[in-house]
C-alpha cells in the first residue's frame, strides 16, 4: 500500500474551499426553510463545513511546519500550529466575530429518553467563545454529525454554531492568502466577503 501525501497544498486548499463552498451555501439556505429538507441537510453541511476546516487546517501546517499531521481532531490540529500563527488567526477571528454579518445559525439536536429531557434547560452562550472553545466544541463535529444516525441507548447532544465556524474559516482563508502571498505564484482562495 502507497502512503498518501498532500505535497499539494493548492489542490488541498481548493478541495477545502469546496467543501466549505458547499456547507456554507447549504448552512445560508437553512435559514430561510423550515421544511424537513432543512433538518435533512444539517448534518451534510456540518460535515463539509467540518471536514473543510480539517482540510484547511492540515493545509496550514505543510505551509507552516512541512508537516502532514494525520490527526482529524480540529482542536488538536489547531494547537499543534506554531504560536505565531495561532495568534494571527485569533486575532483575525476576533475582528471577523466583531464585524461580520450574522448570515448563519447555529443548532442543537438532541436525542435522548424522554425520561431525561429537561424542558426547561437553557443553552449556554458560544458567541464569546474563543478559537480554543470553540474547536474543544466542535473537535469531532464531523464524526459525530456524520453518524448522526447511529443513537445509543443514552442519546446525544450535538452543537454546532455555522456563523462561529465561519469566522474561524475565513481567518484561516485570510492567514493562508497571506503565507501563500509570499511564496512562488500560485492560485489563491476566494477572498473573504
Amino acid at each position: 500500500m502507497s502512503k498518501r501525501t498532500f505535497k499539494n497544498s493548492d489542490l488541498l486548499f481548493h478541495t477545502a474551499q469546496g467543501f466549505y463552498d458547499v456547507g456554507y451555501h447549504v448552512a445560508f439556505q437553512n435559514n430561510t426553510d423550515k421544511t424537513i429538507k432543512s433538518f435533512q441537510r444539517l448534518a451534510s453541511s456540518v460535515v463539509n463545513f467540518s471536514f473543510s476546516l480539517e482540510l484547511f487546517l492540515k493545509g496550514l501546517h505543510l505551509l507552516t511546519t512541512g508537516n502532514e499531521p494525520k490527526s482529524h481532531d480540529l482542536l488538536e490540529l489547531y494547537n499543534s500550529l506554531p504560536l505565531k500563527y495561532r495568534n494571527s488567526i485569533e486575532n483575525i477571528y476576533s475582528e471577523l466575530k466583531k464585524n461580520s454579518k450574522k448570515e448563519l445559525n447555529n443548532y442543537t439536536i438532541i436525542i435522548t429518553p424522554t425520561q431525561q429531557v429537561k424542558r426547561d434547560e437553557k443553552e449556554s452562550e458560544i458567541e464569546d467563545m474563543g478559537v480554543v472553545e470553540l474547536l474543544e466544541l466542535h473537535k469531532i463535529s464531523f464524526i459525530n454529525w456524520r453518524y448522526l444516525y447511529e443513537i445509543k441507548v443514552e442519546g446525544y447532544k450535538y452543537r454546532f454554531d455555522f456563523y462561529l465556524i465561519d469566522c474561524f474559516i475565513k481567518s484561516l482563508i485570510i492567514e493562508i492568502n497571506e503565507l501563500k502571498s509570499n511564496l512562488r505564484p500560485t492560485m489563491l482562495l476566494n477572498k473573504v466577503k
